[in-house]
């Protein structure tokens, strides 16, 4: 038996060598947002998550919700009597941002339209203001907002500041109210308080006296590309602890090698939500469904050892978020306009060259056929002596 004792420790060396790829857990919170941009714009013509209408002065009990254009007409923000001159028509646009989580930072925001008329002037200057009092498509007219209730003003109440100017031009096609800190500072302020998201007005500033009208196309507009369209780019608030978490990273090596991702402040308490991670070639690895809480976070908590699938790529992983009511990919290239998007490193040392369970069981078992073949062999050894 001389050979007992040391054959034991070189076995359970081995041992110790094969299984150390299966690590400690050591928890870090997944922090390092993806700006994400989602397009609000009708999918139908009843969508009732946009609104769009105009109203006209001299004609001030017309409503024209269910039109296929919103017209804008020069003198839209002058004075502008009822049945007078002169001629005003102001235009009015509403989008539902509530797909934006709450807290996200806006970091672009612009408002494309398409018009198929040749402005009748060149130096023709269409404004964007916030409105101020709340309306209706089917009710709003120059003296009603919502076909009860008049307007405080007749023709709509509404900033007194432009939120962004755009120059019309000479040709038909499409027109943009281009990303600029006031368009960011609007939509940012309706996503944290959709009581205050009552749309824009668009309107001229300038009276020529000649009438210069521009039609729109409106929600009721047979191309759906050429609807009214609202683009916003935003990051998400993917940056909060959660449970074991107590440290913030974007970087997984090593020990390092359990993610956590959670966010604050950002979701719906009423909505469901799925979340994918993807690893560093672009697939799905693991889809988590949870719930919105009362204090707007997300879940409470989601983990992902890292050592759990061995053909799990290294690099550049996505933990992404999306309404559970979509149906999204098993490949992080074909993601469009999810609700969050982080993403982290990991380093090929945190993902294991086994399965765990596989690992320590074939080192488990190596140790104790290499235990018995040296036990065997010290027994030969003793024999013979």
């Amino acid at each position: 038996m001389r050979s007992g004792v040391p054959a034991l420790a070189v076995a359970l060396l081995l041992y110790a060598g094969l299984a150390v790829q299966r690590r400690s857990p050591a928890p870090a919170f997944a922090d390092g947002n993806t700006t994400v941009t989602r397009t609000f714009q009708a999918s139908s013509t009843s969508d009732s998550n946009f609104r769009d209408a105009y109203m006209y002065n001299q004609q001030p009990t017309t409503a024209t919700g269910t039109y296929i254009t919103f017209a804008v007409m020069d003198g839209g923000f002058t004075d502008c009597p009822i049945n007078s001159a002169p001629a005003c028509v102001r235009g009015l646009i509403w989008f539902n941002v509530a797909k934006v989580p709450a807290s996200s930072s806006i970091v672009a925001a612009s408002v494309t339209l398409y018009t198929a008329d040749t402005p009748p002037y060149s130096t023709m200057v269409h404004r964007l203001r916030r409105i101020t009092e709340s309306w209706t498509e089917a009710g709003v007219t120059w003296i009603s907002r919502d076909g009860t209730n008049d307007w405080s003003t007749a023709g709509g109440n509404f900033s007194s500041t432009d939120t962004q100017t755009l120059a019309v031009g000479s040709t038909a096609g499409f027109k943009t109210f281009a990303d600029n800190a006031a368009m960011r500072s609007d939509v940012s302020g309706w996503v944290n308080d959709s009581s205050t998201n009552l749309g824009w007005l668009v309107g001229e500033l300038v009276n020529t006296g000649n009438s210069a009208q521009v039609s729109y196309a409106a929600k009721q507009w047979s191309t759906a590309s050429q609807r009214p369209k609202l683009s916003a780019s935003f990051t998400a608030p993917w940056d909060s602890y959660e449970g074991g978490c107590s440290s913030v990273t974007d970087s997984f090596s090593g020990s390092t090698n359990t993610v956590c991702v959670k966010a604050s402040g950002a979701f719906s308490s009423d909505t469901t939500y799925r979340v994918r991670l993807y690893d560093g070639g672009g697939n799905l690895v693991t889809s988590f469904l949870q719930n919105g809480v009362a204090s707007s976070t997300l879940s409470s908590g989601l983990t992902y050892d890292l050592t759990t699938d061995q053909s799990a790529q290294s690099g550049t992983w996505h933990a992404v978020t999306f309404l559970n009511a979509e149906t999204p990919p098993d490949t992080y290239s074909s993601v469009s306009q999810p609700q969050a998007d982080d993403t982290f490193t990991v380093a090929a040392s945190a993902i294991p060259e086994l399965p765990t369970p596989l690992a320590a069981g074939a080192a488990a078992l190596t140790a104790a056929v290499i235990y018995w073949w040296l036990r065997r062999r010290g027994r030969a050894e003793d024999v013979a002596a």
